[in-house]
């Protein structure tokens, strides 16, 4: 099926509004960043956020799933050859670092965000429990670690 030149420039223009709010969510807060500063920062018309996120809620949802998203790829492609602890631990540290400044806003603001963006987070961090579970039950199996009653 052949995409349209239409479709092409929406999700064009949602994958820039994404962006922006990215940025401005990294740089403002989460918190304190409106649907406006966002708009303007894409370039596009404040009612144009609607048009591609029913709520300011969706869009941070959105936003937390692309960008943690990417941090747990990170995490998970060089998990996969990781044979310690301290080997995950630095592959997700690694991941953070890209996305550093909103993960720290992230997790500061985390009290104050709706409960399903809160979800998303959590969600999206269970991935790094499973690599760091394989990793530890490996270890206590040869002796490395011991595991807890």
């Amino acid at each position: 099926m052949k995409v349209s030149q239409r479709q092409i420039q929406k999700q064009e223009t949602r994958k820039k509004i994404i962006e922006a709010a990215y940025e401005k969510f990294k740089n403002k807060g989460i918190v304190k960043t409106t649907t406006s500063d966002i708009a303007k920062a894409a370039g596009v018309s404040h009612g144009t956020i609607f048009a591609h996120f029913k709520t300011q809620e969706e869009l941070l949802r959105e936003v937390i799933q692309v960008f943690c998203s990417k941090i747990i790829m990170h995490t998970h492609s060089v998990s996969e050859k990781a044979v310690t602890m301290r080997e995950v631990l630095s592959a997700h540290l690694e991941g953070i670092k890209e996305f550093e400044e909103f993960y720290i806003r992230l997790v500061s603001e985390m009290n104050l965000l709706p409960k399903d963006s809160i979800s998303v987070f959590v969600s999206i961090q269970s991935a790094l429990s499973k690599h760091l579970t394989e990793v530890a039950e490996k270890e206590i199996d040869e002796g490395k670690i011991k595991g807890c009653l």
